[in-house]
């Protein structure tokens, strides 16, 4: 019984331990949100990328290029599948027409972000 208590303890601790490393390398990056089709336009230029109307970002094909942020020096970020899902959920509930920056946790792998964590920053 002692070895069984041990046993589940041991693989308990894995767990934790397999959960805490996949967080190690995130990172937060932060920026305007849009649809990668006008995004590609705006990279460099974040007066237009701020400007950028959510009633854009959601017509049929700015949703089908996918989503992502230009940072506050003018560099694009695309967002992963997970990031898109999560970019549509928080345009379709935020109230802000245009200027929607949020807060992204995940991880770089060259211009894309796997996105763990996408949140308006007010």
């Amino acid at each position: 019984m002692i070895k069984k208590i041990g046993l589940l303890a041991a693989s308990v601790a894995l767990i934790a331990l397999a959960q805490v490393t996949l967080a190690v390398g995130e990172e937060k990056f932060s920026g305007n949100l849009l649809d990668v089709a006008c995004a590609g336009r705006m990279a460099g230029n974040v007066d237009k990328a701020k400007a950028h109307k959510k009633s854009c970002a959601l017509m049929e094909n700015c949703q089908k290029s996918g989503f992502g942020i230009v940072t506050s020096d003018g560099k694009l970020l695309k967002f992963d599948e997970n990031g898109n899902k999560q970019a549509l959920e928080l345009l379709n509930k935020t109230s802000k027409e245009s200027d929607i920056v949020v807060e992204v946790t995940g991880t770089k792998d060259g211009d894309t972000l796997k996105v763990s964590k996408l949140t308006e920053k007010k």
